[in-house]
């Protein structure tokens, strides 16, 4: 079974690195570089949920919070 950090960057791989790449610093269809960002897990979830320019809403794709709070928790440890 997958400890949440691996279940966190295993969603991550499958639903945004595609955009934002691996590592986070991708930035293709005009991703935001996440290695950058400052962000509070509040403004981050919000914008999971909402979606933002050319990111759909990602709330139907992660299914349900708890998997949205392991991406977010993913997405830290991107961060310099």
């Amino acid at each position: 079974m997958e400890s949440p950090a691996e279940k966190g960057a295993s969603l991550f791989t499958l639903h945004c690195a595609s955009c934002h790449g691996d590592n986070g610093k991708l930035g293709a269809s005009g991703a935001k570089d996440l290695t950058m960002s400052t962000l509070t897990d509040r403004q981050v979830l919000h914008i999971l949920k909402q979606g933002k320019n050319a990111m759909p809403p990602m709330s139907t794709i992660l299914e349900n919070k708890e998997n949205m709070e392991l991406v977010i928790q993913h997405i830290k440890t991107l961060r310099k």
